[in-house]
């Protein structure tokens, strides 16, 4: 392509991707009026309760993942390297709605959420406000500041890149600075660092995604008590995030014309290896599931069993099928034909179905305590704080693939 043309095509590039970001952010705006809106109104507990939801669901997808970009890592998973960029950069575009989302409820809707706080009755320390803050705001920034370091570790090579290219004769600070970091240019020591940072990064997000368990699952029923929650939330998360890589992956290829992100022949390769991750998390999924409810069941304390029968049985008990329907008979029904994992849509399809089993998961965790009778997206409130939130996410992460690309040079090296 001559000159003309490639001017001529990013310039366009450029225009549809700042229409992509004002059309998103939009989005956020609306959905943020809703919010103000609904805090002046004056929300009940089925109202923190939607926002709740959403908000434990992104965050939780998002946080899986910097965890699965180190796992891959950890296991010299060569295929995963594609989604590498797209994995961290996912995490950090949460990053600033996951730490307002939680100040918010913790300023204005912790009193609807946690009984225990405005409990009369004696209770530990643990049961505090003070303690309910600084646990997850503590666990919550440690993870996101490792994040942070492993995001920006692993991009010194491409950042020093850059920098040469910007400032080849050395009058800019910041490319001087950037350039003196040796690391950047000795990948297999680079690589040594990542993966020695990696089990760091995977116990930050299990410390993180713990007290976000306790606190936002099992401490809002009363009396319940589950060893084995925070063990499938972490699971369902990576579960869950693993597929909306792919989602991710297939939405910024549509925009390859659009002046980014990535190429699909990029992700082609690797989408049958990802199809077969997500089949044993499946049946992870289920396993860690039924774990939980067997040992529960067989108990048979009222205690215990009255948030699972709440789900069950009753006014949820058709979110409760559909949930197990999306989560696992529908993913496993198509996922063990390799056909189906090595098709892009048909993954994309499949990839959905599981987000919206999960986003079912973590509704019936919270509402049924909160509410009664309650049907998600009954009220144009509802809907607006979901597409807002999801929307200030997209448009972040389409800030940081301004700066980064998706696939860093070494990777679509390899690739071609």
């Amino acid at each position: 392509m001559n000159g003309t043309g490639d001017t001529e095509y990013r310039s366009t590039g450029g225009v549809h991707h700042l229409g992509t970001l004002a059309f998103l952010a939009g989005l956020f705006l609306i959905g943020l009026a809703a919010f103000v809106y609904a805090l002046g109104k004056g929300s009940d507990g089925a109202g923190w309760g939607m926002f709740t939801i959403n908000l434990l669901f992104l965050m939780g997808v998002t946080q899986a993942g910097v965890a699965f970009a180190a796992i891959m890592r950890l296991a010299k998973a060569e295929w995963g390297k594609v989604f590498y960029q797209l994995a961290e950069a996912t995490t950090l575009a949460f990053l600033p709605f996951a730490i307002g989302g939680f100040l918010a409820i913790y300023g204005f809707g912790r009193e609807d959420l946690f009984y225990w706080l405005s409990s009369s009755a004696p209770h530990h320390p643990w049961l505090s406000a003070p303690l309910l803050l600084s646990r997850n705001l503590g666990a919550l920034l440690i993870f996101y500041g490792v994040s942070a370091f492993y995001f920006l570790l692993a991009r010194l090579p491409d950042l020093h890149n850059q920098a040469t290219e910007i400032d080849p004769y050395g009058s800019n600070w910041l490319c001087q600075k950037l350039r003196s970091f040796e690391i950047g240019r000795d990948p297999k020591r680079l690589q040594r660092y990542l993966y020695g940072l990696s089990p760091v990064v995977l116990i930050a997000f299990v410390v993180a995604n713990t007290f976000i368990a306790w606190d936002f699952g099992m401490m809002i029923v009363p009396h319940w008590h589950s060893t084995a929650l925070p063990i499938f939330y972490w699971v369902e998360n990576l579960y869950a995030g693993m597929a909306l890589l792919v989602i991710l992956a297939a939405l910024l290829s549509l925009t390859i014309q659009g002046g980014f992100v990535i190429d699909r022949s990029a992700i082609a390769p690797s989408l049958k290896s990802m199809g077969i991750m997500l089949t044993g998390f499946t049946l992870l999924w289920l396993y860690i599931f039924w774990s939980q409810f067997f040992v529960i069941w067989f108990g048979d304390l009222p205690h215990e069993t009255r948030p699972l029968w709440q789900q069950m049985y009753g006014h949820y008990s058709l979110l409760f099928w559909i949930m197990m329907s999306c989560a696992f008979f529908i993913p496993f029904g198509t996922l063990i034909f390799a056909r189906f994992k090595t098709s892009l849509r048909a993954m994309v399809s499949i990839a959905l179905i599981i987000n919206a089993g999960i986003w079912l998961n973590k509704y019936l965790l919270v509402m049924p305590v909160l509410s009664a009778r309650h049907w998600p997206f009954t009220s144009l409130v509802e809907c607006a704080l979901t597409v807002g939130l999801l929307s200030g996410f997209l448009c972040v992460l389409l800030f940081i693939f301004r700066a980064f690309p998706m696939i860093s040079e070494r990777e679509q090296h390899k690739i071609r």
